[in-house]
């Protein structure tokens, strides 16, 4: 049976309605927030992630974290850089260290469907009460250092302050620190051969090249810029030696799906070891594997389904380069084999992305039908590509594309609900209730799709 979009749209009113209370809520910290520049909204600006003199200055963020009594001068840390992969190793290693018995606080960029998920102590987001407690215990030091001559600095850089003023204030044993932008310059490299335990590289790809530099070279060296001198590291290749031996007799049953986190989870054990050889000892076998087991990410590979009779899959899954894209689309054929379960693909992507690379590997999931639509990226549509672009750029991969039989439809819709609601009229033409929608492109296309979708709750985990 075929449901009205005017239908989706009561329902969608009604979970809006469930937020409004903690929408209000979040109002004064948000607030407060939002008065500093956020480049996750308007664009990290040229050459910010290098050494050079336009890199960002991190004694900005060193005068900042005085104001709020230096909280990671004795707070053990793991730091986590890299270009695809980072939140998900934070998120597996911190899932080990709490099913080993320690108080872990976890750092990631960017949040799904609420910032306060980016602060998080043993998988629990810090409460919206923490939250409002700590920016106006330290709002005014906060405010005093805008006057500094290195200037005012920036909502991430904030919100960094905050999240290690948090962890150290609740008493954490060790705090799992996500990068967020390159290495060397970023707000969360602040840490010195005292507190940081180890250093882990993830899998490198050309992204943020305006900020980074050009080629592979500049931007492993960007991310090597969180190594410290004496302290061990861990890097995305050559695990496996370091790993044969915990492996043996170990039978992993891991929740996420698909082969790229088999090596996030082998980063994640890899530092796990390595804190086990420094002492860390309570971190067992047993604690690895249940750590594994019970790992959930958002928006990555994430399978649930509309409230609505006979609705199809709906997969949500972040991916925004090219190496990404290309995991989607072989994860995607392998929960979801092509004979019986047509696809349609919903994207939207930001404007600084390798567009027309990320399509192209989006297509190795012969879809029936592609939808592109514009997202707002961190709650602004500046940074958002508009959807012709990437009509044009999948209209370029198709001819670059040699295999046959590639051919599908295309069209642009101007929201989120109008996407959806177009692929699952199509999908319901070739075979109702048994296709997939596969929502992608970037983490803000999934957050906007939790904004706006009537998804089902017991699926979304």
């Amino acid at each position: 049976m075929r449901v009205s979009t005017a239908w989706l749209r009561q329902i969608c009113q009604y979970h809006r309605l469930q937020n409004v209370v903690q929408e209000r809520a979040l109002y004064s910290t948000q607030a407060f927030l939002d008065r500093f520049v956020n480049h996750e909204k308007a664009g990290v600006p040229s050459g910010a992630g290098t050494s050079g003199e336009q890199g960002f200055d991190l004694n900005r963020m060193h005068r900042l974290l005085d104001a709020v009594d230096s909280p990671q001068a004795a707070l053990p840390v793991v730091h986590v850089a890299g270009t695809k992969g980072k939140g998900s190793v934070s998120t597996l290693l911190s899932c080990i260290l709490a099913a080993a018995g320690y108080r872990v606080g976890t750092y990631t960029s960017p949040h799904i469907r609420d910032i306060r998920e980016r602060i998080a102590i043993n998988d629990v987001p810090i409460s919206q009460a923490d939250f409002d407690s700590l920016s106006e215990a330290h709002q005014s030091s906060i405010e005093a250092s805008q006057s500094q001559p290195e200037g005012a600095p920036t909502h991430f850089e904030v919100l960094t302050a905050l999240a290690l003023r948090h962890f150290k204030d609740q008493q954490v044993d060790l705090a799992v620190v996500e990068a967020g932008l390159g290495g060397a310059t970023d707000a969360t490299n602040v840490f010195t051969p005292d507190t940081l335990r180890v250093a882990v590289i993830t899998e490198l790809g050309r992204e943020h090249e305006t900020a980074l530099g050009v080629g592979l070279t500049r931007i492993a060296a960007a991310k090597a810029g969180i190594f410290k001198e004496g302290r061990p590291i861990t890097v995305h290749k050559g695990l496996d030696k370091d790993l044969e031996d915990w492996q043996n007799g170990c039978t992993v049953d891991m929740r996420l799906l698909g082969e790229h986190h088999c090596h996030n989870a082998a980063a994640a054990v890899a530092a796990a070891l390595q804190l086990h050889g420094q002492g860390w000892t309570m971190i067992t076998g047993k604690a690895i594997v249940e750590g594994l087991h019970h790992a959930h990410l958002l928006g990555r590979f994430q399978v649930t389904c509309l409230e609505e009779p006979e609705s199809p899959w709906v997969v949500l899954d972040g991916a925004h380069t090219p190496a990404s894209a290309r995991a989607l689309a072989s994860t995607l054929r392998q929960a979801f084999p092509q004979e019986g379960h047509p696809v349609a693909l919903v994207v939207g992507m930001a404007a600084d992305k390798h567009h027309r690379e990320v399509l192209q590997a989006l297509r190795r999931t012969n879809p029936i039908l592609v939808v592109f639509v514009s997202v707002p990226i961190a709650g602004s549509k500046e940074r958002s590509v508009a959807p012709g672009t990437l009509a044009a750029h999948w209209q370029m991969a198709s001819m670059d594309d040699r295999r046959r039989g590639q051919r599908c439809r295309t069209t642009i819709q101007a929201s989120m609900m109008a996407a959806v609601d177009k692929a699952r009229t199509e999908l319901a033409a070739v075979k109702p209730g048994a296709g997939v929608v596969c929502i992608c492109g970037s983490l803000h296309t999934v957050a906007e799709a939790f904004n706006v979708l009537p998804l089902q709750a017991q699926l979304c985990r």
